[in-house]
């Protein structure tokens, strides 16, 4: 009963359906569309469509794979500015009103998707907020409980304050960002592991125990990588001060 209890609540379920899976009528043509597509997708059609903010997800409206840590960053600019291209106020000159709006609209909406999963912190983030509305950045309750885990950001910033020349620290900032990517890796693996106990029906008490063990190494992971990346701006701080 206890990890029923401890069941991801209804609302975010629901929350969850809206952004990976959810889908829309076109306002002009009536197809059926993506929640999260700035566009009908249908061949004769190709309107810009009212996207609710609430609904959209960040990474299927860059067509990218699937909500993960490690995306490809080169594949996302490429998306955000052809998304520029369509979305300019040139091509909406000669549209109705309410067409102007949306575009208006969604040129903020993908400025800011693009914003947020650019940044390594910001897309974690965003990632286990959508999923389970854990704000990472929090600063008042995301913060290290593990002392194994406090003791190792401690002796890595007694190291990082140690570097003195540009080429130690674009060393260790280039060490970090392996380690950040390797944790974002074990972060995906996880999640990955969670959306598949969580298909597993009917939830029995093991499986919802396996979920929510599962939970406490999403956060975990994140946490470490939340520090390990403040550690990373500091001395990346420190060289464009040398530099």
């Amino acid at each position: 009963m206890l990890f029923r209890q401890l069941a991801r609540p209804r609302s975010l379920r629901s929350a969850r359906s809206l952004s990976d899976a959810a889908h829309k009528k076109c306002w002009s043509c009536g197809a059926t569309n993506d929640a999260s597509s700035l566009f009908c997708k249908a061949d004769d059609c190709g309107r810009i469509q009212d996207v609710d903010a609430k609904s959209v997800n960040y990474f299927r409206m860059f067509d990218l794979p699937k909500s993960s840590f490690n995306i490809d960053l080169k594949e996302l600019e490429t998306q955000f500015k052809n998304m520029q291209k369509l979305l300019h106020p040139d091509k909406f000159a000669t549209k109705s009103i309410s067409e102007k709006n949306f575009s208006s609209s969604a040129s903020s909406m993908v400025n800011q998707a693009y914003q947020v999963l650019r940044s390594p912190m910001d897309r974690v983030n965003y990632i286990l907020m959508s999923r389970f509305n854990i704000n990472i950045l929090d600063e008042t309750s995301m913060t290290i409980k593990d002392p194994v885990l406090m003791n190792e950001m401690f002796i890595l910033r007694e190291t990082a304050s140690e570097i003195t020349t540009k080429e130690e620290m674009s060393s260790f900032i280039a060490d970090r960002h392996r380690e950040l990517k390797r944790l974002g890796a074990i972060l995906d693996g996880l999640m990955d592991k969670y959306d598949e106990a969580e298909r597993q029906q009917p939830a029995a008490d093991p499986v919802l125990a396996a979920r929510f063990k599962l939970k406490e190494e999403i956060q975990e992971t994140a946490v470490r990588m939340k520090y390990l990346s403040k550690v990373v701006m500091e001395m990346e701080k420190r060289l464009d001060e040398l530099s």
